[in-house]
């Protein structure tokens, strides 16, 4: 619950009080807290999204760490509306299994880095007025990476552009902290040298000879980070996750760029939006990174996607993911949240019904993208 004077608003964080039961730890807080409005395209939507800060004190001087729902132990939280999800599950299921299949070269240093983030399912009310089911979730960020305090870079793809899908640098970087549809996450310093990996890697990628993107695409990209990437996009078709929506990171200097992805709403046949409802089942998502990979055949790629694709293949244990969703929607259902959130929000959502469609959604694109690859690869 939180209590504020002030409108909350997209930035600055306001100042509330903030009381939570959490039902996981069997815990209760009394916190002061910073919360804004978060999100682009989502901030139209009836049901809007929260990123909230921990504080200490009311007026933000310093922030406060607490591991909430039995999370991370962090300051920076989100609360995400999951508005356009009917299932109320897509972006921490896509994560759940992203983090099964995701790998980058620094994790065998770094053995407590995560791609993913987790998150729980709460019940928020703001002065008192009930706002419906959110998922509080943590970030991604540094900290989440495990990426170097010095040498570490952290990017984010926020619009759709030429230079985010690796198709043309139509301007230079400077010292801004936002470039041609991404923003610099990590460091926070703003120096034009902080935008250089990048811009070396959408260069080679955009305008290398083929002879010279073969040679040198291995020394700027993880390449087996890309291919479960490229592999997990195409499982849960992540229609908004293939130029927008992406982690572009490095963990120290000397290493390659590796992808996490963020954002996995429209995914699983999500056609609750008007920029999915006609899209077909059998799209396979790509940009000029995969394709170039593909036609030239760098290092193997065909081979290596194939071989990546059957170790994902045996070791998905759907049992157990479809066991967590099937956990949600009981705790959901049984606990009348579903009832009440529909009433909030006027809508009418058989939500036990969405759960099952997206279970039967992706054991049809399993089967798909197996066929699809054994084709192709």
């Amino acid at each position: 619950i939180f209590f504020t004077n002030e409108n909350i608003i997209d930035e600055p964080k306001i100042s509330s009080n903030l009381y939570i039961n959490d039902l996981v730890s069997n815990n209760t807080y009394d916190l002061h807290a910073g919360i804004e409005i978060r999100g682009g395209t989502s901030q139209n939507y009836p049901k809007v999204s929260y990123d909230i800060e921990l504080w200490e004190t009311d007026n933000g001087s310093s922030s406060r760490d607490e591991s909430l729902l039995g999370l991370r132990n962090d300051d920076d939280w989100i609360l995400d509306a999951m508005y356009i999800d009917l299932s109320l599950s897509r972006n921490l299921f896509g994560m759940k299994i992203w983090e099964s299949i995701g790998n980058t070269i620094h994790m065998t240093d770094e053995p407590d880095a995560k791609l993913s983030q987790a998150g729980g399912f709460i019940e928020l009310f703001i002065n008192n007025e009930y706002m419906g089911i959110y998922s509080l979730n943590e970030q991604i960020d540094r900290k989440q990476l495990d990426i170097k305090k010095n040498g570490g870079l952290l990017y984010k793809s926020v619009e759709w552009t030429d230079e985010t899908m690796f198709k043309a640098i139509n301007q230079l970087p400077d010292e801004s902290k936002y470039w041609s549809g991404y923003e610099l996450k990590y460091p926070d310093e703003l120096n034009s040298t902080n935008w250089l990996a990048l811009n070396n890697l959408i260069h080679l990628i955009a305008y290398a000879t083929d002879e010279e993107f073969i040679l040198e695409i291995s020394d700027l990209l993880d390449l087996n980070n890309a291919i479960d990437y490229y592999i997990f996009i195409n499982l849960i078709q992540a229609e908004d996750n293939w130029g927008k929506n992406m982690y572009l990171f490095r963990y120290d200097e000397g290493y390659q760029i590796s992808f996490t992805p963020w954002d996995l709403d429209i995914t699983f046949g999500n056609k609750n939006t008007q920029w999915s409802i006609n899209s077909p089942d059998d799209w396979i998502l790509t940009n000029r990174l995969f394709n170039r990979l593909f036609q030239l055949n760098v290092d193997n790629y065909k081979d290596r996607v194939k071989y990546r694709w059957n170790e994902i293949l045996d070791s998905i244990d759907s049992v157990n993911l479809y066991e967590y969703l099937d956990t949600n929607k009981a705790n959901l259902i049984n606990s009348n949240a579903i009832v009440r959130n529909n009433q909030k929000w006027e809508m009418i959502v058989d939500f036990e019904s969405e759960i099952e469609s997206l279970q039967s959604w992706l054991d049809m694109r399993i089967i798909f993208l197996d066929n699809h690859i054994n084709e192709n690869y």
